[in-house]
C-alpha cells in the first residue's frame, strides 16, 4: 500500500472515531458528581448488530456493569430487570437485594446468541442507599467475534426516576 493510501485509510479511521465520539480527549473529561438516595435507571443493550446490506446479524454478548462510585457507603441493588426491544419484561436478574460496597462493582452477563430480547433489549436497574451517595455508573459492554472479525462497544444509561419522585412507590409496584 502506498504512503498516500495509508494516510487516507488513517484519515478515514480517525474521522470515524471522531464521529463516534472516540477522538482525542474522549472519556477524559470528568462527569459532574451526581448525588442521590436511589434511582431507577434504563440501560441500553444489544443482542446483535445488523451489518452489510442489512441481512447479516453479528451476534454480541452483553454485560451489564454496576459500579458503586461512592468511596464511603454501600448501595443496594433492588432490581435488575431484562426487557425486550418492545419493552416487555422477560426476566428478573435479582431475586433479593444485593449490597454493593464502596467502590465495588457487580455485573450480569447475557451470552451470545441470546436473542430473546430482540436486537435492542434493555435493563431496568433500581438501586437505593440509606444516605445520599455518589450515584453509581451503569453501562453495558457488548462484544462479539466471528471469522476474524470482532466488535465491541459500550451502551449508555439514563436515569428515568429519582428516589422520592411523587409516584415512586406506585410506579415501582406497577412494573
Amino acid at each position: 500500500m502506498s504512503g498516500s493510501k495509508v494516510r487516507v485509510a488513517i484519515s478515514r479511521i480517525c474521522g470515524a472515531l471522531l464521529v463516534l465520539g472516540l477522538g482525542p480527549g474522549a472519556g477524559l473529561a470528568a462527569e459532574p458528581v451526581v448525588r442521590s438516595k436511589g434511582q431507577t435507571v434504563y440501560v441500553a443493550a444489544y443482542s446483535y448488530v445488523v451489518m452489510g446490506s442489512g441481512t447479516y446479524k453479528f451476534p454480541v454478548s452483553s454485560t451489564l456493569v454496576i459500579r458503586n462510585t461512592d468511596p464511603l457507603h454501600a448501595i443496594v441493588v433492588t432490581a435488575v430487570d431484562y426487557r425486550d426491544s418492545r419493552g416487555k419484561h422477560l426476566r428478573h436478574h435479582v431475586k433479593e437485594p444485593i449490597a454493593v460496597g464502596p467502590l465495588a462493582s457487580m455485573d450480569f452477563a447475557l451470552w451470545e446468541p441470546d436473542t430473546t430480547g430482540g436486537q435492542s433489549p434493555s435493563f431496568i436497574v433500581r438501586w437505593k442507599a440509606n444516605e445520599t451517595v455518589n450515584a453509581p455508573v451503569l453501562e453495558t459492554l457488548m462484544i462479539g467475534g466471528q471469522a476474524g472479525r470482532a466488535i465491541s462497544f459500550v451502551g449508555r444509561a439514563w436515569v428515568i426516576e429519582e428516589a422520592g419522585d411523587p409516584d415512586d412507590e406506585g410506579a415501582a409496584a406497577g412494573r
